[in-house]
C-alpha cells in the first residue's frame, strides 16, 4: 500500500521515504555534496585514517591472492600485525568497496556514510508504522531516530561502522514479521539478520545479546507458550542455528587473536561535547570545518524533537 494524503493509517511509500530521509542527510552535511569525491566527513584525524585505510586494504587484500586480509606487513614492519581486531567489518567494507570501482574511495566512503542516515531514518519509519500504524508519528520517528547526536557524532569521528544504527530496526522488522508470519523461513530470516548485525559491528550484536532478552522480558508469555511447542522450538532453533553459522567462522579467529601480543584497533575516544555558535540553528558546519556537532547539537536535536512531539500532540487533539 501507498501513503496517501489525508490517510494517517497509510503505509508510507518506500521511495518517498528514502528521498525524504536521504534530503535530510545531504542537508545536514552541506556542502558535502559540493566536494563528494574530494572529501569526506571526519573530525579525528587518526580515525578517519584507519577508516579509509582498511577500506583501501580490503580492496588490495582481495586483489593480491598471496595476501591475507586479516594479516598485514604494511602496519608495525617489519614484524607486521594481525588485524582481526580492526574494524575489517565485511558488511560495511564490501559495499565501499565496490562502489570504489565506479566513484573513488572518498565519494564510496561518503555514499555509504549518507546511506546509513537514509536507511536509519526508513527502516526506523517502518517499524513505528507497524506498531502504531500512524503516518505521521512514524515519519517523525524515523528523522528522530536517523538524525540522531549519534549517527553524527560517529560519522563525524570517523567511524563509519558505528554509524550503520540501521541495524537495530531492520532486526526488529525482521522478528516482528516472523512473528506475524511464523513460517521457518522468517526465523531463519531473523538468523541472518543477527548475522548480518555482526559484520556490520560486532559492538551492535553484543548490544542486541543484550536488548533482545530485555525486550523478550515484555512478550515472556507468548514466547513460553511457544516454546512448549515442538513448532516454536523448531523455528526458535533454526533462528539460533542460522545465526551460529554466519557469526561463528568470523568469532574463532578473533578469539585466537586475542592472545597475540600486538594486534591494530582503532577504539572509540572519549569526546568532549563543545558547540559552536553557528551550530545553534543548524548543524551544516560538521563537514566543512571537521567539527563535532555535539552538545549543541545535541540541544538542537532535542528541541527539535520535543517541537515535534507538540505539534503531533496538537494534531491528535
Amino acid at each position: 500500500m501507498s501513503s496517501s494524503s489525508g490517510n494517517p493509517c497509510a503505509s508510507p511509500s518506500i521511495l518517498k521515504s528514502a528521498a525524504f530521509y536521504g534530503v535530510i542527510a545531504v542537508a545536514l552535511t552541506w556542502p558535502l555534496m559540493l566536494q563528494f569525491g574530494s572529501s569526506v566527513i571526519s573530525h579525528w584525524d587518526n580515525d578517519i585514517e584507519h577508516s579509509l585505510w582498511t577500506a583501501w586494504w580490503f580492496g588490495h587484500a582481495l586483489a593480491s591472492p598471496d595476501v591475507g586480509l586479516f594479516r598485514t606487513e604494511l602496519l608495525h614492519y617489519p614484524s607486521g600485525t594481525d588485524l582481526q581486531f580492526a574494524d575489517l567489518n565485511l558488511a560495511v567494507l564490501a559495499p565501499v568497496w565496490l562502489l570504489t570501482q565506479g566513484m573513488g574511495l572518498a565519494a564510496a566512503y561518503n555514499l555509504v556514510s549518507l546511506a546509513s542516515f537514509m536507511l536509519s531514518g526508513l527502516l526506523m519509519q517502518r517499524l513505528a508504522w507497524r506498531i502504531c500504524g500512524h503516518g505521521g508519528a512514524s515519519w517523525f520517528a524515523g528523522f528522530a531516530y536517523a538524525a540522531s547526536p549519534y549517527w553524527l557524532s560517529a560519522v563525524c569521528n570517523g567511524w563509519i561502522y558505528h554509524a550503520q544504527i540501521w541495524v537495530f530496526p531492520f532486526v526488529l522488522l525482521m522478528i516482528l514479521r516472523a512473528g506475524r508470519r511464523d513460517r521457518i523461513v522468517d526465523f531463519a530470516l531473523i538468523g541472518a539478520s543477527l548475522g548480518l548485525v555482526f559484520h556490520v559491528q560486532p559492538y551492535f550484536f553484543l548490544y542486541l545479546a543484550v536488548l533482545l532478552p530485555l525486550l523478550a522480558v515484555w512478550h515472556a508469555p507468548s514466547l513460553a507458550a511457544r516454546l512448549r511447542s515442538r513448532a516454536g522450538l523448531l523455528r526458535v532453533g533454526v533462528a539460533i542455528t542460522v545465526t551460529a553459522l554466519i557469526v561463528l567462522p568470523r568469532v574463532w579467529p578473533m578469539i585466537a587473536a586475542s592472545g597475540v601480543e600486538m594486534v591494530a584497533h582503532s577504539g572509540p575516544l572519549n569526546t568532549s561535547l563543545v558547540a559552536q555558535p553557528s551550530e545553534m540553528f543548524w548543524p551544516s558546519t560538521a563537514s566543512v570545518e571537521a567539527r563535532l556537532a555535539d552538545s549543541g547539537y545535541l540541544v538542537v536535536y532535542l528541541g527539535y524533537v520535543l517541537l515535534g512531539v507538540i505539534i503531533l500532540g496538537c494534531f491528535a487533539s
